[in-house]
């Protein structure tokens, strides 16, 4: 079968028109950037990426913020294309569980996270959310995982071999081992993911496990499954 997959809009909808009606689109999370989220505490995660601070310093900047962070909420409607499309869907970090909500609840949007299903004979595993360095960094209203909670959801799903995961976060970072050592006993047919926009449309190889970067600000990859 042939899948599309995109993520990390952040209001970038111009080149959707060309998916319009097409089967087998998968969306990945962050449909828009939550400005909040930037504002208090994305430049921080963007520094650990970087690797400008390290996760002790990280976590500090976060605790300071926390409270105010708990309290941010999506005010803005659910884009046209989004109602229109039947979809499989992802939530990104930029995305509050309220809104997530809002998205479930529309019939020809599929939730896939923490979840696994079965299409075209083929197991799609989803995990939405970033991956943080540290199980303290985490919010109720936000899709944010430690490294350890997502490797044992990844476990917990108990995925078939030759599956295909997708995820909000492809997990190729430093801070991703335990996530990836889980990967590796799976042995799925392909990792695939977003988050990073760098990493738009690029593809790896760790030890044995192929990782492709799905298209990200309006832009799409097309995979043959």
């Amino acid at each position: 079968m042939k899948a599309i997959i995109f993520s990390d809009l952040h209001g970038n909808f111009n080149d959707l028109e060309k998916l319009q009606n097409l089967q087998n689109l998968f969306f990945l999370g962050d449909i828009f950037t939550n400005k909040d989220f930037v504002r208090l505490i994305g430049k921080d995660f963007l520094n650990f990426y970087s690797k400008k601070i390290d996760s002790k310093t990280l976590y500090l900047k976060f605790s300071i913020v926390k409270e105010k962070l708990s309290q941010v909420k999506m005010k803005i409607l659910i884009p046209n294309f989004f109602k229109e499309n039947n979809m499989y869907l992802l939530p990104g970090n930029h995305e509050t569980k309220e809104y997530y909500g809002s998205l479930k609840r529309l019939p020809n949007l599929h939730d896939l996270h923490l979840k696994k299903i079965r299409i075209n004979g083929i197991e799609f595993v989803g995990h939405g959310g970033m991956i943080s360095p540290d199980d303290r960094i985490n919010l109720d209203n936000f899709f944010i995982y430690s490294d350890r909670q997502v490797a044992q959801n990844l476990k917990n799903l108990n995925p078939s071999k030759d599956c295909v995961i997708l995820m909000h976060e492809l997990p190729v970072g430093d801070h991703c081992s335990k996530t990836r050592s889980i990967i590796e006993r799976i042995k799925p047919k392909i990792v695939i993911g977003g988050h990073n926009h760098k990493l738009s449309k690029k593809q790896f190889k760790i030890n044995g496990i192929k990782y492709l970067a799905s298209g990200m600000k309006g832009d799409f990859i097309e995979v043959y499954i």
